[in-house]
């Protein structure tokens, strides 16, 4: 038995046999998995039943909230030291899988944000979507220290990252986003969001399956294979410190310049302590989602 931390990966999914295997053989750091599987008709179900070291729950009719709070209880009933979630078309990069331990034995942070690339069949192989920099700019707890008050938005979809976290950092581990890996997936994923799409939703959830020669020209790329810290921010100014764990083992903590990103995440951090600990989640980010529109 491993001496490191307890990991728990916790996902939902849904027909993605084109991934699984390649994800759950990527995560080899990862002591269980609990997966939520949401109605799968491809394979994905009866694979993932074969695996020893996979806790599988099954739900109908997409409802993202109701499965990532399910899936989340059953992790925590396992104890873990750390619960990581990860969609099962994110992929870490092979220098974050190689070092990953290192986030789990450290002491000084309990929570980690990592910044996610979205990749798409439309685009060359090594460029990522820059239209999705704003998961790279603000980018997306996905690593947490197990505590009671950890929680998820129990609305139907875009319910965001973890709330309640507690001295955060920003990890230079990067996940690569294959939200639109085929026509096909993206034919799916189009229909789901737009069954869903109320009179209130703008979204323009067309671009899933816009595969015209004038679209494709317009989407604006960046290359993948860049230093970590290049653009579009440096590692100081995401308003929290960063943790580097470089190839050469070494470990650097920069810490963030005070300005209005320090001063913003210092306002959200103690807004999801409050409303983790008094359980007003849910009416929290309603009551941003309204102020949005």
């Amino acid at each position: 038995m491993s001496d490191n931390p307890k990991l728990v990966c916790i996902a939902r999914c849904k027909n993605e046999i084109h991934n699984i295997e390649r994800w759950i053989t990527s995560l080899s750091f990862v002591d269980t998995f609990c997966i939520v599987d949401n109605g799968s008709t491809d394979g994905t179900l009866e694979y993932l039943k074969k695996l020893d070291n996979v806790v599988l729950t099954r739900t109908e009719g997409f409802n993202e909230g109701r499965d990532l709070v399910r899936v989340l209880k059953i992790a925590q009933a396992l104890e873990p030291m750390w619960i990581l979630k990860l969609d099962c078309d994110e992929f870490f990069e092979p220098h974050a899988t190689s070092h990953f331990i290192k986030l789990l034995n450290q002491l000084k942070f309990d929570s980690f944000f990592f910044r996610t690339y979205t990749f798409d069949y439309r685009i060359p192989e090594n460029q990522y979507l820059d239209s999705a920099g704003n998961e790279i700019i603000n980018p997306r707890l996905g690593l947490v220290r197990n505590d009671k008050f950890i929680s998820y938005m129990n609305i139907k979809s875009h319910v965001g990252a973890f709330k309640f976290y507690s001295n955060p950092a920003l990890s230079n581990f990067r996940i690569k986003h294959y939200s639109s890996p085929s026509k096909e997936k993206a034919q799916e994923k189009f229909d789901t969001y737009n069954s869903m799409k109320s009179d209130n939703d703008n979204r323009p959830y067309q671009h899933f399956i816009d595969d015209s020669k004038k679209y494709i020209d317009s989407l604006k790329t960046e290359a993948f294979d860049v230093p970590e810290g290049a653009p579009p921010l440096p590692f100081n100014s995401y308003g929290i410190p960063s943790l580097i764990i470089n190839d050469s083992n070494s470990i650097e903590i920069v810490w963030p310049t005070r300005g209005k990103s320090w001063i913003k995440k210092k306002i959200k951090l103690l807004i999801s302590k409050l409303t983790s600990i008094v359980g007003l989640n849910d009416f929290y980010l309603k009551l941003l989602i309204k102020r949005i529109k």
